[in-house]
């Protein structure tokens, strides 16, 4: 996440998927907000999308006020709690990871809340081809960390860039859904990822989020409202096993 970029396109999506969660998952209760932020637009339609969102997005979407911690003037209202960690940070990355920025998230924060992780990129791939710049990615491993110390009525979302090449984003986000399902079964025996991503005449476009009820019981709302979501606005979405095929469609 960079604040250069805040009020884009992508976040247009990003922040209406969230709240589309956490307004339609009963039992969330709060909105709990985990940018990455990285040192350092064109226009866009509203299309179906939330009107004030997209009001609010376009009015700070000047070089000089960009910055997600507007934020707390749009969401810190009712009725969800908004706790945004460290938005004001853009030196969270320390000593070559980000491990010891995401174990200082309260555990109160992970409590019936819909849980957003905003890296720059997206999950750092375990092929020996992953590319080597680390405070771009999320780990697998800090993935699996929030969703076992998340509780309750909890879905953690975590933002994705796929491959740039439209051949590839298929596979590419076969094999981050799979390490991400590895990791957490290995780690608790369970994990119920699902995705929603853009959708091309030619597949897949080139953003996506992974998507985790932390409750087996939040599995089918979860599907509900993703399916409702993908079918409004054109996107594809399914559960780990039903990512392949999609470019052939």
């Amino acid at each position: 996440m960079k604040n250069q970029w805040f009020g884009d396109k992508r976040d247009y999506f990003k922040f209406d998927l969230w709240l589309e969660v956490a307004e339609n998952v009963k039992g969330i209760k709060q909105l709990t907000y985990i940018p990455m932020l990285t040192s350092s637009l064109p226009p866009y339609e509203k299309g179906k999308r939330r009107e004030r969102l997209y009001g609010f997005l376009r009015y700070w979407n000047l070089p000089r006020c960009r910055s997600i911690t507007r934020l707390r003037d749009f969401l810190g209202i009712a009725p969800f709690e908004y706790d945004p960690y460290r938005d004001d940070d853009d030196a969270g990355f320390q000593d070559g990871s980000w491990d010891d920025y995401f174990r200082g998230i309260p555990k109160e924060w992970l409590r019936d809340a819909a849980i957003l992780i905003d890296p720059d990129t997206g999950i750092k791939g375990t092929s020996p081809k992953a590319p080597d710049q680390p405070e771009k990615y999320v780990t697998c491993g800090n993935i699996a960390e929030m969703v076992g110390n998340s509780s309750g009525k909890s879905v953690v979302l975590v933002f994705q860039f796929l491959q740039k090449n439209a051949e590839h984003r298929e596979k590419d986000l076969v094999a981050k859904i799979e390490d991400l399902h590895s990791e957490v079964s290995k780690r608790f025996g369970c994990g119920q990822f699902r995705w929603i991503a853009e959708s091309t005449k030619k597949g897949l476009g080139d953003l996506a989020f992974f998507l985790a009820p932390v409750s087996p019981q939040l599995a089918d709302p979860l599907d509900r409202v993703l399916t409702a979501y993908a079918q409004m606005h054109n996107l594809e979405c399914g559960p780990a096993r039903g990512v392949r095929g999609i470019a052939a469609l």
